[in-house]
């Protein structure tokens, strides 16, 4: 094996903390619950066939995921609302690492044929979920963290944490699927950065109060027409912050304040509209693809 072969399998296969995946293992099992709730209110509309999909229109739609969807089987109203229970029940049972690859490939399953079914229903964030649900199926799942373990040792009084007993070393897997989730944040917030540079609304700083002027927003009104400073602080500020969390988050001394600033940044999006607390929560869910542990430190074990 060459030098610079040794160097490519080093990067990508190099040891990281497993507890790094066993907490993305979690977040995603988190966010994908809620995301499954969040369905319940528009299964009948958009899944099932008292809604607006058919399965001539699926048949004839130019996305071809749409004829092997689930819900070209599975029609009735009361049907698509237990399989969306069932889709809880799966991430519940991912979150507690019970059959994780199985949990991973079933919601890969689910994350394609809605989003391929329903593209009218769908937003940023479920692009962000079924690609994150796509690498951490091929990657390790994050074994050694075991909050059913936890959960036992505190009903039982022994102590203990969510990776096991504390005297334990600490266990290393390959780290290319955190590194895949670490690259799609960069391309998720610096694409989004630069395609809006062409934009005149986002180079004069207007656009952010066009978005509180919008149905989107809950609390804007005629005061925003008013508060230029504030409008065109947000609007460039912004463009700063989604610029600069990836590299705070990338620093192994800056990925706490990477956190605190994404943190902040998403709860501002947040409360301004209940429409894109999933996506904030998608969002912030990859950031602990940079969690370093203070017992490894670095990324590869020393």
């Amino acid at each position: 094996m060459s030098d610079w072969w040794r160097q490519v399998d080093r990067f990508w296969n190099g040891g990281i903390d497993d507890r790094v995946y066993g907490w993305l293992r979690m977040g995603f099992a988190v966010v994908a619950f809620l995301n499954a709730v969040h369905w319940l209110s528009a299964s009948d509309e958009l899944l099932s066939s008292a809604g607006i999909n058919s399965l001539e229109a699926a048949s004839s739609s130019p996305h071809k995921w749409a004829e092997i969807s689930i819900f070209v089987l599975v029609r009735d109203p009361v049907l698509v609302n237990g399989l969306i229970g069932i889709v809880a029940l799966v991430h519940v049972l991912l979150f507690f690492g019970v059959g994780s690859r199985c949990c991973l490939v079933f919601s890969l399953y689910w994350h394609v044929s809605y989003q391929n079914w329903a593209a009218l229903g769908t937003a940023g964030w479920d692009s962000v979920l079924g690609n994150v649900c796509f690498i951490l199926m091929v990657s390790p799942t994050g074994k050694s963290v075991r909050p059913g373990a936890w959960i036992r040792s505190l009903l039982t009084r022994q102590g203990g944490s969510v990776s096991g007993p504390g005297n334990l070393p600490p266990l290393f897997s390959p780290r290319y699927g955190v590194y895949l989730l670490r690259f799609q944040l960069f391309l998720i917030y610096w694409v989004a950065v630069v395609t809006r540079f062409p934009d005149e609304y986002w180079k004069n700083g207007d656009s952010f109060g066009y978005y509180l002027l919008s149905d989107f927003c809950w609390f804007g009104g005629p005061w925003v027409l008013e508060a230029t400073w504030l409008v065109r602080t947000a609007t460039w500020g912004a463009q700063f912050v989604e610029f600069l969390i990836p590299l705070l988050l990338l620093g192994r001394r800056t990925w706490k304040a990477g956190f605190a600033l994404g943190f902040l940044f998403h709860l501002a999006l947040a409360i301004t509209t209940t429409n894109l607390i999933l996506f904030s929560l998608s969002m912030m869910m990859i950031y602990l693809a940079f969690v370093r542990f203070p017992e490894t430190g670095a990324d590869e074990p020393s």
